[in-house]
């Protein structure tokens, strides 16, 4: 027995496949041609080495591209708690060299309906139950606040409510 042959819409279907296939080859062929050249042609990037040290988790030379900013480099040194930062520019482009200091005092501010407003400067360490003998407690200030033993952090905001 001899097989039939396909009829001409199954031809013209099976062709056009083929010719869709051999197209996209060529396609992605001329694509990557393209960008081998164009990366070629890219100049490389230029890098700096900027050295880190003080109050940071990981000090150490670290290898950027040209004007990469301060906040960069800080965010691959990760400073710790009591790192000072305060002179810092993060927007800046980072020098050769980034010494971070540890912060000596806390700015501590104390705000509520139970408390004197206040702005108090206490030292690194410090824990919320120290700041009880440092405010002016109204009389329907709640005290519990300052049994926390927490230590502050700096520009730290508490809260003294009133008593229930």
């Amino acid at each position: 027995m001899s097989r039939p042959s396909l009829n001409f819409s199954e031809w013209f279907v099976v062709s056009f496949f083929l010719a869709l296939l051999v197209t996209l080859v060529i396609v992605s062929k001329v694509s990557s041609w393209k960008a081998k050249n164009d990366l070629l042609k890219m100049r490389p990037v230029e890098t700096v080495r900027i050295e880190v040290s003080g109050e940071v988790f990981r000090p150490g030379v670290y290898e950027l591209r040209a004007g990469s900013l301060c906040g960069e480099v800080l965010e691959r040194a990760r400073p710790k708690r009591f790192a000072d930062l305060s002179k810092l520019d993060v927007k800046a482009v980072s020098p050769q060299s980034l010494h971070i200091p540890r912060l000596q005092m806390l700015r501590v501010f104390v705000r509520g309906d139970g408390v004197e407003p206040c702005e108090l400067l206490v030292p690194v360490g410090a824990r919320i139950s120290d700041l009880k003998s440092k405010i002016l407690l109204r009389k329907e200030g709640n005290s519990t606040v300052f049994r926390s033993r927490k230590m502050l952090s700096d520009q730290e905001v508490i809260f003294v409510g009133k008593r229930k």
